[in-house]
């Protein structure tokens, strides 16, 4: 049976040998399920000639999926001039606006959301990879989508949700509950993409994106979580009601290469029954070489 989900990936060059781990774990673990990968306009040709026969995903260029202003800025801000402008400004300590890839990714995920053939999407990004049996009812529950969500616990939660006030122009001395929608696995509608342009555009005179990138710390997770709470007023969503970190087993901060390494945490992984996701943190550098042999390992005993 076909799925009514379709997993969306942001990727490029940097991180292929990550999706290609995660692409093994979803042909085991996840067989008949939709795929979208948008892949940077720049590294499109060695994503399609490594995977393009696999069965169920597709992959596209960022630019079919960005607005078009913003694709110009970009193809702009990649070009050998401007290099050489913010390498200057960074060197008498100027703030050069650049564009940053990460934050690319999160809007480009936002538009695909809105553009899926599927009324469902779930995130995948490539440092993650899934180790136990998924089918779309892991993200449904009687005809609801279930939406991830928790309270915000540090600081950083609390400044990623703030970003979201702030695009949205929400008054701030009104909020007085923070909250975390940034889990593996995160699932909203594709009608909740569709309002959260609407309504951030119509904040921002059109220029959703643009206000977007100026945020130090935004976030496309709390956005539609918020979007889909205080909007929507969870129309359609059921709100999960167990901790979505318990999903997922990572290494997300350097300070935990202190007392782990990734080949222990995969080699243990099996100790936290309800994970089914793994999650690497592709910033923190780790060359997937290393830990591939462990990731697909734990792929095939999990299999087993």
């Amino acid at each position: 049976m076909d799925s009514k989900i379709t997993l969306i990936t942001p990727s490029y060059l940097p991180d292929i040998e990550r999706f290609a781990i995660l692409r093994e774990s979803i042909k085991t673990f996840y067989p008949n399920s939709n795929h979208l990968a948008i892949i940077d306009y720049r590294h499109l040709s060695e994503f399609k000639e490594r995977f393009g026969s696999e069965n169920g995903l597709t992959i596209i260029s960022s630019k079919e999926i960005l607005p078009r202003a913003l694709v110009k800025q970009m193809e702009l801000r990649n070009g050998f001039f401007w290099k050489g402008v913010e390498r200057i400004a960074w060197k008498l300590w100027l703030e050069s606006n650049a564009i940053r890839g990460w934050k690319i990714q999160q809007i480009a995920k936002i538009h695909a959301l809105s553009e899926i053939s599927t009324e469902i999407g779930v995130f995948l990004d490539s440092d993650v990879f899934i180790y136990r049996t998924l089918s779309d009812s892991n993200f449904t529950k009687a005809d609801s989508t279930i939406l991830l969500e928790s309270s915000a616990q540090n600081a950083e939660d609390y400044s990623l949700d703030i970003a979201t006030y702030v695009v949205l122009k929400e008054k701030l001395h009104r909020v007085t509950e923070l909250k975390n929608f940034i889990h593996v696995g995160a699932t909203f509608k594709k009608r909740t993409a569709k309002n959260l342009l609407t309504v951030a555009n119509a904040r921002s005179n059109g220029r959703f994106e643009q206000v977007f990138l100026e945020q130090p710390l935004p976030s496309e997770y709390n956005m539609l979580g918020h979007i889909a709470s205080n909007y929507e007023a969870y129309d359609g969503y059921f709100r999960s009601n167990f901790d979505p970190r318990s999903l997922t087993i990572e290494l997300r901060h350097r300070e935990q290469l202190q007392s782990t390494s990734v080949t222990h945490l995969l080699e243990n992984s099996q100790v936290n029954q309800e994970a089914v996701y793994a999650l690497l943190q592709s910033n923190l550098s780790i060359d997937p070489a290393t830990y591939q042999t462990a990731a697909l390992n734990l792929i095939r005993q999990a299999n087993n």
